[in-house]
């Protein structure tokens, strides 16, 4: 059981990590005029950004400006999912 559950904290870690990674580019890529408001996703292939290095698939959207809670910037959503099985 000790196995499962390291392994299970290992996976949330790794999606934590991931979906991180992906707000760092979302930002990157909003300083520098790559992308504006839309959606895109990162994963291993088939994907906006496809890098082998994400270990889960992982969701951005980018809104208009003044979106954000104090209204000055863009609201960036980041979700990633990952499956644990036993």
């Amino acid at each position: 059981s000790h196995a499962r559950l390291t392994h299970h904290q290992t996976s949330r870690i790794r999606a934590y990590y991931a979906a991180m990674a992906g707000m760092n580019l979302a930002r990157e890529n909003l300083r520098n005029g790559t992308w504006t408001t839309g959606s895109y996703t990162l994963c291993n292939s088939g994907c906006t950004v496809n890098d082998n290095d994400i270990p889960y698939t992982v969701a951005i959207a980018i809104a208009a400006p003044g979106t954000s809670i104090d209204g000055l910037g863009r609201k960036i959503t980041i979700t990633t999912n990952y499956t644990y099985t036993p």
